[in-house]
């Protein structure tokens, strides 16, 4: 935990320089700044996989120095685990490989001058698919659609971001917006998720996310309209995106092509 903090120290010092360097030469609030973290805090017990327990001891006898003073080098491979990893998305359930909040959410700093939102927190919901519309629109540029100079192309699956940051929307995505994801669908305040045992029920479980962010209370029994409703719209999903189906224990699920 200590290097990673150190890491963290880093990478904010450099932030700083580029920020810095921006200001500087004038071009600050004529610039887009937009740093996004992976998902989730990394909690995999590496030494417990199957594909690397039998071989990663000497793999990293081989080919790193894991050594106390050498943490943290480009040489050392080592990882903080699942309980620090909780600690670290607190008090967000779970941790990344996992679809709770803990596993998906990720923090984001954007800055620029033309938006009228300015040094505010936001907890407006909102995806890295939106990041290529919010561009495209502040670039004042029309994504093409469905072919670039005679080539099939993938449209963009999310929204602007850009109304909600002129102060011109109090949301992203509304109450009827569907967010999906292999094991897990959003939609409004309301999340479907499927957590695999032993860390979760293996099943389909819903959460009020305004009311539980931490996701401690499973709605599942009490809201069965909702447990209706959301597998119907992440099945839309799948299609939509390609997912390969499969099932486990009479509930559908998928995989990515």
């Amino acid at each position: 935990m200590e290097v990673y903090a150190a890491m963290v120290e880093r990478m904010d010092w450099n932030i700083g320089r580029v920020l810095a360097y921006l200001r500087d030469s004038g071009k600050l609030d004529n610039t887009v700044v937009l740093f996004l973290s992976d998902n989730g805090a990394e909690g995999a017990l590496l030494e417990a996989y199957p594909q690397l327990a039998p071989n990663l001891e000497q793999v990293i006898a081989e080919y790193y120095d894991n050594s106390l003073d050498n943490i943290g080098n480009a040489n050392s491979y080592v990882w903080y685990g699942p309980r620090w990893a909780q600690a670290a998305t607190a008090p967000s359930r779970l941790h990344k490989a996992f679809t709770s909040q803990g596993g998906i959410r990720g923090s984001a700093l954007l800055h620029y001058g033309g938006f009228r939102r300015q040094r505010q927190i936001s907890h407006a919901f909102g995806s890295v698919m939106d990041v290529v519309p919010t561009l495209l629109e502040l670039a004042g540029v029309v994504h093409p659609g469905r072919e670039y100079r005679g080539r099939p192309i993938e449209a963009p699956r999310g929204r602007s971001w850009l109304s909600y940051l002129q102060d011109e929307a109090d949301y992203v995505h509304d109450a009827d917006s569907v967010i999906g994801r292999e094991r897990f669908g959003r939609k409004g305040k309301w999340k479907l998720v499927y957590i695999p045992a032993p860390s979760g029920l293996a099943t389909w479980q819903l959460y009020d996310l305004e009311r539980d962010p931490g996701k401690v209370r499973d709605l599942a029994d009490s809201q069965p309209e909702k447990l209706t409703e959301l597998p119907a719209d992440w099945h839309d999903y799948m299609i939509e995106t390609g997912v390969i189906e499969f099932e486990r224990r009479g509930i559908t699920f998928g995989g990515i092509i």
